[in-house]
C-alpha cells in the first residue's frame, strides 16, 4: 500500500470509525441526549479519497443515534457540483446558511428554493446572522455568541 491515495483513504476511515464508535458509545450510555459532531472544512473531506462517501454515511447513520452532524464549509460548490455532495444535502434535515458571495447565493437559491429576498439577504447577512432552511420552511436567524467566548 504505497499509494498515498490508499493511505489517505485508510486514515480517513480510521478517523471516521473512531467518531462512529464514540457516537455509539454515548448513545448507548444515554439514548435521550442529543449529540453533536462538527466537521469543519468539509470541502477538504469531500475531495479526499473516499471522503464524500464517509460523510454521506455519517449523515445517514447519525440521525438513528440522536446525533446531529454539522458540516461547515466555505466552498458550497463542493456540495453542489458533485453527485455525492448533492446526496448529502438531500439527506440532511436542516441547513444553516451564512453570508455568501453573489454567485454562490444564486446557486443556493436554486438548490434550496429560496425566495429572491432570501437569496439577496444571503449576500449581506453579517456576523452571527444566517438563514435556516428546514423541511417546514425558511427563516432568518441570529446566533448570539456570549461575550466570554471570544471572537473567532
Amino acid at each position: 500500500m504505497n499509494d498515498l491515495s490508499d493511505q489517505l483513504r485508510v486514515y480517513l476511515w480510521q478517523v471516521m470509525g473512531l467518531i462512529w464508535g464514540e457516537v455509539v458509545r454515548r448513545n448507548t450510555a444515554d439514548r435521550e441526549v442529543t449529540q453533536h459532531v462538527m466537521l469543519d472544512e468539509v470541502w477538504k473531506l469531500l475531495e479526499a479519497p473516499g471522503g464524500a462517501s464517509a460523510v454521506e454515511n455519517m449523515a445517514r447513520r447519525f440521525r438513528k443515534r440522536r446525533t446531529a452532524l454539522w458540516l461547515a464549509t466555505q466552498q458550497v460548490g463542493e456540495f453542489l457540483d458533485s453527485p455525492t455532495g448533492r446526496r448529502i444535502l438531500s439527506v440532511v434535515g436542516n441547513t444553516f446558511l451564512m453570508e455568501q458571495r453573489p454567485v454562490e447565493a444564486k446557486r443556493l437559491q436554486a438548490t434550496f428554493e429560496l425566495s429572491d429576498y432570501m437569496a439577496q439577504r444571503l449576500q449581506r447577512l453579517g456576523t452571527g446572522h444566517g438563514v435556516l432552511v428546514t423541511p417546514e420552511g425558511t427563516l432568518r436567524i441570529w446566533v448570539a455568541v456570549p461575550e466570554g467566548w471570544g471572537i473567532y
